[in-house]
């Protein structure tokens, strides 16, 4: 009887280490699937650190564009109201 009972007792424990290598597998597993999705993280933060950089510069771009573009329009409108001016006051 004593015998049984060791032989039971050795397949409890390869049955314990077999579900104890299992479960160290998965975690493995799990540990690689949480390193990949920390890597896509910081990946994807890069990225969209690199379009906030990229917004700034066209808006900034953009502000400076309208003010040229605004300066350039006052310009024309003071030559075509001087112009205007003297169109009057040679015809008149």
């Amino acid at each position: 009887m004593s015998n049984g009972f060791v032989t039971g007792d050795v397949q409890m424990l390869v049955q314990r280490q077999e579900a104890e290598q299992e479960m160290t597998d998965r975690l493995r597993k799990m540990q690689i699937d949480k390193q990949i999705a920390v890597e896509t993280a910081a990946a994807l933060q890069r990225s969209l650190a690199a379009r906030d950089a990229d917004k700034r510069r066209t808006v900034m771009k953009l502000q400076k564009d309208k003010s040229a573009l605004k300066k350039t329009l006052d310009k024309v409108s003071r030559r075509v109201s001087v112009k205007l001016q003297l169109i009057t006051k040679l015809n008149g």
